[in-house]
């Protein structure tokens, strides 16, 4: 017992009115107490967001298909038609024959293929309709610690360059979401710390190439190495990562890096792009008032635009168009590979046979919420690629990913460790008060300063904290 501890005499410890201790515990009237053996035990929402956020979720791919307007050279020179039909926000059919615009019914029913995705968006869709639906739900889920992956997939030409990257006066997501980050940074500001980085990368005739570099006038930086580790997942090493505290930064380096970017001419697409891009943003958090870091969390955001699939016949490419051409198909058939072997359920899934599948291990299966947004041209001349691409989509949906909080093991356990701690403390003193009302006992609470008077049956330590209860003081 501690030295300035006060206790009562013997025959005031127990009020003459109040039964002996041991008959207390075994008066069978007493109703059971919460969480004893004849009671349930029952998880509160918070107790299972907190498992969840140790343990991982399983989330699939999110997929979203983008349909552009027919464009004058598949009018003009193709006499094509449309040959897709959207039926609500989560389902289109494609059709073989092309339809006639006022009578949909004449078609051959075999001929028609239904799809049902997250989202469909029509030919008059807005680069800010898109972003909300795609984008925006993304950004919400990496800022609270998970990784995220917007990639855009489709045949060459069918705009997917334009859905991320956009133009000046109307950009994509790679620029919205990043402005609607440091808004968001802007609000957290006082109480959590943020560090943002950025990285920018081309992968061309399967070697990685750092556009950050070229741009600062870097040499060395044109055929790096994927790494993984533990912490940080697959990364590339040696590869620039740019601190960047505001959205005109980040603004700037998406601006001068699409410069660097392998592009070139071809007969379906004027400026067509030749690798695929990758702009990666890296995002630290801690709240100021951590000193020990248990509240650090890392997050990885990356934004693709692939470089499209295309037929040597369709596009007119020779020599080193040609050249191109067969390494942008090659990468993407083991991405479509990797794919089949992950809803099949594969005991090895081929991530390792090119370097966008390798880059993409984290998005695909791992620990990342993704989301891919199939780009598509509606002309009839386009049906093969345009049905393929719906396959390749509705394949990708079938994909699970385990998504969990990045934190450093060590940290994590820490955080596990106190929040279990609150969790009991909280718990005690609920059945503490319980106790006490059933008992007609005054519930125990602390002193106020300066207070020197106590109840029958509390004990005071040194700190102050009073502890025991009137009837179960030994």
């Amino acid at each position: 017992m501690p030295r300035n501890s006060i206790t009562p005499d013997k025959s005031e410890r127990t009020p003459p009115s109040t039964p002996p201790r041991s008959t207390i515990l075994a008066n069978p009237t007493l109703p059971p107490l919460p969480n004893s053996s004849n009671t349930p035990t029952t998880i509160t929402p918070a107790t299972t967001a907190l498992l969840e956020e140790l343990s991982g979720t399983s989330q699939n791919v999110m997929v979203v298909v983008r349909i552009r307007p027919l464009n004058k050279r598949e009018t003009q020179e193709y006499k094509s038609l449309n040959c897709i039909t959207i039926q609500s926000d989560h389902e289109l059919s494609i059709y073989k024959d092309s339809e006639p615009k006022n009578d949909p019914l004449t078609r051959d029913k075999q001929n028609k293929k239904q799809f049902t995705f997250d989202y469909v968006f029509g030919e008059g869709s807005t680069q800010e309709q898109v972003y909300t639906q795609t984008g925006s739900i993304l950004l919400k889920k990496c800022i609270t610690g998970l990784n995220g992956c917007v990639f855009a997939y489709g045949q060459t030409g069918s705009g997917k360059t334009y859905t991320m990257e956009g133009m000046e006066s109307d950009p994509g997501i790679m620029k919205r979401l990043s402005q609607d980050l440091f808004d968001h940074i802007a609000t957290i500001s006082d109480k959590i710390d943020v560090t943002i980085k950025a990285t920018y990368l081309e992968i061309y005739q399967e070697k990685v190439i750092d556009l950050m570099a070229q741009k600062q006038g870097l040499s060395g930086r044109g055929n790096l190495q994927i790494r993984e580790d533990k912490l940080r997942g697959i990364f590339v090493e040696n590869l620039c990562e740019t601190p960047v505290s505001s959205f005109e930064e980040i603004n700037q380096i998406i601006t001068d890096c699409t410069q660097y970017r392998t592009k070139g001419e071809t007969k379906m697409n004027a400026v067509s792009s030749r690798s695929h891009a990758v702009l990666t943003l890296l995002m630290e958090q801690r709240e100021r008032d951590d000193d020990i870091g248990y509240t650090y969390k890392f997050s990885k955001i990356n934004l693709i635009d692939l470089a499209g699939s295309e037929r040597a016949d369709a596009t007119g490419a020779v020599g080193e168009r040609l050249k191109e051409g067969a390494k942008i198909n090659q990468s993407l058939s083991c991405l479509g590979q990797v794919i089949n072997a992950l809803c099949q359920q594969r005991p090895h899934v081929p991530y390792r046979d090119s370097k966008l599948t390798r880059l993409l291990q984290d998005s695909l299966g791992g620990n990342s919420v993704t989301l891919m947004i199939v780009a598509l041209s509606p002309a009839s001349v386009n049906f093969e690629e345009s049905l393929s691409s719906l396959q390749f989509a509705d394949r990708a949906k079938q994909i699970k990913n385990k998504v969990h909080i990045n934190r450093d093991p060590k940290l994590q356990r820490i955080a596990e460790l106190m929040e279990e701690n609150k969790k009991l403390k909280e718990k005690i003193a609920e059945l503490e008060a319980i106790v006490a009302g059933r008992l007609g006992c005054t519930p125990m609470k602390s002193p106020s300063k300066g207070r020197k008077s106590m109840g029958v049956g509390e004990q005071v330590d040194y700190d102050g904290e009073t502890k025991g209860c009137c009837c179960i003081v030994q």
